[in-house]
């Protein structure tokens, strides 16, 4: 009976608390779902196509995702800048007028993809162009002018004599 086992002493055997029986890590789980969870806001914020359309046979509409956010933002810019050309009769000097004035957010400064936009004011135009890394991105550049807009262009407004401008409202 050499093979049976022996018991250890009634006075030597440890009973384990419940505490000790927990790894020392446990503690962590509520701050690492909050890490996550931050982790993932973030990603949603910054590149909100890249956690929506993850994969790589998804890029073309990853793609065209993030045209149409680049359009959402210079959208707005244009409908400020118009709203500025209705009431100043010329386009703003800068986007940060606009921010100034509350008629654009901080963030519209901004592209979808966190490019700065360099905002060129014209005579009756203005041209807005991301930059990355200081540099133009060309091929999403775009340029709003006044031409053939009836609301901004005085060549659609009838003549008047004399008198302070006349003020259109349209509804």
């Amino acid at each position: 009976r050499a093979s049976e086992t022996q018991l250890e002493e009634p006075s030597t055997i440890h009973v384990l608390d419940r505490s000790e029986l927990q790894a020392p890590i446990a503690g962590f789980g509520p701050l690492f779902a909050v890490v996550l969870t931050l982790l993932v806001a973030v990603v949603v914020w910054l590149q909100p196509a890249r956690l929506l359309l993850p994969f790589p046979w998804q890029s073309s509409e990853r793609a065209a995702f993030e045209r149409l956010l680049h359009t959402s933002t210079t959208q707005r810019i244009d409908r400020s800048s118009r709203t500025w050309f209705l009431l100043e009769a010329d386009y703003p000097d800068s986007l940060e007028e606009m921010v100034a004035v509350g008629m654009l957010a901080s963030s519209d400064l901004d592209d979808s993809n966190g490019r700065r936009l360099r905002y060129v004011k014209g005579v009756a135009s203005y041209r807005l162009v991301p930059l990355e890394d200081g540099e133009p991105v060309e091929d999403l550049a775009r340029e709003e002018s006044i031409n053939d807009d009836f609301l901004l262009d005085s060549q659609f407004l009838p003549e008047t004599s004399g008198g302070p401008p006349a003020l259109y409202l349209i509804d």
